[in-house]
């Protein structure tokens, strides 16, 4: 029988943990699902995934697995796209889990809580550049402070990808500035997917020709997301900067999903486009794509708020509540125990010049590119590690904290100097929200 290798469209990780066990993680990008192997199948997919079948009898022996069970377990493979010709299949076999049979972000998460146990990250965020081609009025970056301080050059990229697998990362996302402007950006995407990791991308679109998108199709992109910004040319180039740009990042939208590439429209909600987001919707179900609604309008950096002007106001924020579009969260008030988000603890933020974060908003410096693995362990992110809900201020305090949509510590920093002063423009959706159904249950 002649055996397929692993097909490019798929990412794979294998961890062993505590105890000896072994658990793979596989994702198929032309499917956009996880498949997930423990014990003996983890260990068997480990050696196929080498590519090295010469010694798959002494292999097969070794693991007590005779040839149909292989053949079964191969087949089975196959037909999720693992190996050869990709079928959209659902099924299960011994030690396989899909995300027919379980809970992928449980799966996920259990994943990413066992490595952080041990000291190690599942995900890692890179601004791989801070040039970029377009002049969004609301950007966070200090564009104009950040000077003449050089860049990380390509092979210094090369090292971080390399350090931060060996920490335990498997899906790695790429951002700016415009991460393609990056003249190495194909020998990196490259280089990531010789490792099997899991890419994302984030980008405007503006280069994203057909070049590029055969290389990411080709390298196994698990998610392109892009900025869109309302509904027609004029409302998303006025926030841009940029005449054309709605025409040009449409269009790279068409030919990322052509290619089978799964896609994202990121929409940062507005006062310019908050009119427009049921068309904003519609014109990303006729793209066949994704969309993410973004009510989380932040400060640049270095704590200036300007950004802020662009921002709904109240009776904005109320009538999208009314309209379904500004929806009610999970409660989270009342588990003062738990930890506000996993950022610096399921994975960390690298800027363009290789100072570490726990996230792009969050700015406490961990440490830099040239040790990852001490960032990891400074005092710095020690102490974030063992903050909880009950740490922040006036957190539970008022009636409207019960319908916060995110508590987020980089935001709190940006506005107060304090990471755990959480009184921010984030209050003013719950006040809207506190209002709209205080309003229901009175009717």
């Amino acid at each position: 029988m002649l055996y397929n290798e692993v097909n490019n469209h798929i990412s794979y990780r294998t961890y062993r943990f505590d105890g000896g066990i072994s658990k793979t993680v596989v994702y198929n990008a032309s499917l956009h699902r996880y498949i997930i192997l423990e014990g003996i199948a983890s260990d068997l997919f480990a050696f196929l995934g080498k590519g090295d079948w010469n010694n798959l009898d002494y292999v097969l022996k070794s693991m007590d697995i005779n040839k149909d069970e292989f053949l079964n377990f191969y087949e089975d493979l196959s037909k999720q796209g693992v190996f050869g010709e990709c079928y959209k299949y659902y099924g299960i076999v011994d030690g396989v889990s899909d995300t027919g049979m379980f809970n992928e972000e449980v799966e996920i998460h259990n994943i990413c809580e066992t490595l952080a146990k041990n000291g190690k990250i599942f995900s890692f965020h890179l601004d791989i550049t801070n040039h970029c081609n377009e002049k969004c009025k609301h950007c966070y970056h200090t564009f104009d402070k950040y000077g003449e301080r050089k860049e990380l050059s390509t092979k210094e990229v090369f090292q971080i990808i390399d350090d931060v697998y060996d920490l335990g990362v498997f899906r790695i996302t790429l951002s700016g500035g415009e991460a393609l402007l990056r003249p190495d950006i194909m020998d990196v995407l490259e280089y990531i997917h010789s490792k099997r990791m899991l890419l994302v991308l984030f980008t405007n679109g503006l280069l994203l020709d057909n070049n590029i998108i055969d290389v990411l199709a080709k390298n196994g992109c698990a998610l392109v997301s892009l900025s869109i910004y309302g509904a027609d040319a004029i409302t998303h180039d006025s926030v841009t900067g940029i005449e054309g740009s709605f025409d040009r990042t449409i269009h790279a939208v068409r030919n990322l999903t052509g290619h089978g590439i799964f896609t994202e429209l990121k929409c940062v909600v507005l006062k310019d486009n908050c009119n427009q987001l049921k068309d904003v919707k519609k014109l990303a179900e006729s793209l066949e794509c994704s969309l993410k609604l973004d009510f989380t309008l932040t400060g640049k950096v270095d704590g200036d708020m300007k950004p802020h002007k662009y921002s709904p106001d109240y009776s904005d924020y109320f009538r999208l509540v009314k309209e379904g579009l500004l929806r009610l969260p999970d409660c989270t008030i009342g588990k003062l125990s738990v930890s506000p988000c996993k950022a610096g603890i399921y994975g960390i933020y690298m800027d363009a010049y290789g100072d570490i974060f726990p996230c792009v908003s969050f700015r406490i410096y961990l440490g830099n590119h040239k040790d990852i693995a001490k960032a990891l362990g400074s005092c710095a992110l020690q102490k974030w590690k063992q903050v909880s809900l009950k740490d922040f201020y006036p957190c539970g305090k008022y009636d409207y904290c019960n319908f916060c949509l995110e508590l987020c510590a980089g935001i709190n920093m940006i506005e107060n100097g304090d990471f755990l002063n959480c009184e921010t423009t984030m209050c003013q959706k719950a006040k809207a929200m506190n209002e709209y159904y205080s309003n229901l249950v009175e009717a």
